[in-house]
């Protein structure tokens, strides 16, 4: 099979005519825009590219329609000039329309821009389209054998190839959690990890040194070791060396590395995926087992740290987490705060109902990039609604409503049917809790009208 160099993103035959208007835009706006999308999207929900390599393309104008248009939609709505913004669609439309020209045709530049699309097709929950490209870009990486090195190829080329394949492991997981769908990469099949960040970024096109096996791993690879071992996170976290632990003062290097949002994005995942590993155990009997009450406090103590470095993302510059998923995740976090709210302790209260104005902040914020968080605002709200019909312990209860509402945020969430309405014989807690669920009123209902 003839092998694409993933360095040049070099443009094809069929593609040597610039944009057409109203398209086209002025080549410095290009790489403004293209700049927005390697600073808020690349390197966090995917990798697909060679930084410098991708800024050289666009510069000199050979890079492929297909990519160029599809970051251009992706990276359009964090511009600040409202006419390009309000073009983000149109981008998206173009690269599409690119992309199904040439479905057919299987290269690494196919599956980069099905994983660009499916990006779009997420914030704006398009489910459809997000399912469908990621489909075809996770089987033709597997056609393409990504996972393995090519003779003679450089070590961009390499690399890229590597953090393709890895993105598209990486979707797989979420992607089948989040349809409901079987995985297609088989999960012992983990090739050489990512590099760090650094190295990466300063290889040459070109350049050929026969990477070792052993080369330092950066930011991606141990994002990717956190889905890879969602059973065992605890060793994970114990195990992270020092350079890469969620410190102030290695936030503040990251951010100013241009690589702050990737190490944020890291940790995000960390915390999610411990909160969700936890979950089970807020549905506790009463009284509950001790070990179900430290296993209870940690999933949130992880759901509070999530919020914390939510809130800190929003305030230090350089660590911005903006992309779509991020959504869902902050929706998971707000169901552990609502449930202190609901059944903490008196000093709990404050704090939780604190850190659940930060994460419907975030949200908010996000409407205003992705129009796919309206139904996570709705997702938030079922699931509020769902613990004050029952206003019990079994609340958080781990049953199929509850697997999809932390899971499959792909899927519809319907309201949540509570066939047997318990008895409550204590009638003081009840009111307790009744006016405990106030602040979640209050939360929600700070939402501005829009």
């Amino acid at each position: 099979m003839p092998r694409q160099s993933v360095a040049t993103l070099a443009v094809r035959p069929d593609d040597t005519t610039a944009p057409a208007d109203p398209l086209s835009l002025p080549l410095s706006s290009r790489f403004e825009v293209v700049e927005l999308y390697l600073k808020y999207i690349h390197d966090k929900p995917h990798t697909l590219f060679h930084s410098p390599t991708v800024r050289s393309a666009v510069q000199d104008e050979s890079i492929s329609l297909v990519l160029l248009f599809g970051m251009l939609a992706l990276g359009a709505r964090f511009s600040t000039d409202d006419a390009i913004k309000a073009r983000m669609e149109d981008f998206a439309a173009e690269s599409r329309r690119r992309l199904k020209e040439n479905i057919e045709h299987a290269s690494i530049e196919t599956v980069q821009a099905c994983i660009l699309n499916a990006e779009v097709f997420n914030g704006n929950a398009n489910r459809e389209g997000e399912c469908l490209y990621l489909g075809i870009a996770i089987r033709m990486s597997q056609y393409l054998r990504l996972d393995l090195p090519v003779d003679g190829e450089s070590d961009v080329d390499r690399e890229c190839r590597l953090r393709v394949f890895w993105t598209c492991k990486i979707v797989d997981i979420w992607g089948g959690a989040g349809f409901g769908v079987p995985l297609q990469i088989h999960p012992d099949k983990s090739p050489r990890l990512p590099m760090a960040e650094e190295d990466f970024e300063s290889l040459s096109t070109g350049q050929i040194s026969c990477l070792e096996l052993n080369q330092r791993l950066g930011i991606w690879a141990s994002e990717t070791l956190v889905l890879e071992t969602a059973k065992e996170l605890d060793y994970f976290a114990s195990t992270l060396p020092a350079h890469l632990q969620l410190t102030d003062q290695n936030l503040q290097l990251y951010a100013h590395r241009s690589t702050g949002q990737t190490f944020v994005a890291m940790h995000l995942a960390f915390f999610h995926y411990s909160t969700l590993l936890y979950f089970h155990y807020l549905d506790r009997p009463r009284p509950p087992p001790a070990l179900d009450e430290v296993f209870a406090a940690r999933c949130k103590n992880y759901a509070t740290a999530f919020s914390e470095l939510i809130q800190t993302s929003m305030e230090l510059p350089g660590c911005e987490a903006v992309y779509a998923i991020v959504g869902h995740l902050t929706c998971v976090s707000s169901s552990v705060l609502i449930h202190t709210l609901l059944f903490g302790e008196e000093h709990q209260i404050i704090q939780a109902r604190h850190r659940l104005e930060i994460n419907f902040n975030k949200i908010l914020l996000l409407s205003k990039l992705w129009p796919g968080m309206e139904s996570v605002k709705a997702r938030l709200y079922l699931f509020q609604d769902a613990c004050l019909q029952s206003i019990e312990p079994d609340t958080h209860k781990i049953d199929q409503w509850m697997t999809r509402f932390l899971l499959n945020y792909a899927l519809p969430l319907e309201q949540r049917e509570d066939g047997s309405r318990p008895d409550r014989a204590d009638k003081k807690a009840s009111h307790l809790i009744f006016e405990r669920s106030r602040f979640t009123h209050d939360v929600f209902a700070s939402e501005p009208a829009s």
